[in-house]
């Protein structure tokens, strides 16, 4: 099985999932099941992971919504439940203009969602040969 963000519906093998080593690793790392739920499963997972890999380097909401070609209100509504989490934050101000950043939290997610993207590719070769 691939785990892939925004998969539905939510089945028992999710629940095995993380009940088991993804638990752990999400554990490991202070994330609890909300922030599984808002990657993994609820509708808009893949654009929240786009945003925090785009926010690798700070940005504006209209460049976040130029590079991803979303509308900027749709990254104002993400970037409001990415900061919420305490995976995102308000870098500095210029002007009327406000760059948003990853934090400590954002980074430690991102690269473990890297890892299991990473660990679940090969997975998907061999299932589709």
């Amino acid at each position: 099985m691939v785990l892939a963000p925004g998969r539905a519906p939510y089945d028992e093998e999710d629940a095995r999932i993380w009940r088991g080593r993804m638990r752990s690793r999400w554990e490991q790392l202070g994330f609890d099941s909300g922030v599984f739920e808002l990657f993994m499963r609820m509708k808009g997972a893949r654009t929240r992971l786009n945003l925090l890999d785009a926010l690798s380097v700070p940005k504006d909401r209209m460049s976040l919504a130029r590079e991803l070609c979303l509308d900027w209100r749709a990254v104002d509504y993400q970037i409001l439940r990415l900061g919420r989490c305490g995976l995102v934050r308000e870098e500095r101000t210029l002007g009327n203009i406000k760059l948003f950043g990853l934090t400590s939290s954002g980074e430690a997610l991102l690269l473990l969602l890297r890892e299991l993207e990473a660990e679940d590719c090969p997975r998907v070769s061999t299932e589709t040969q």
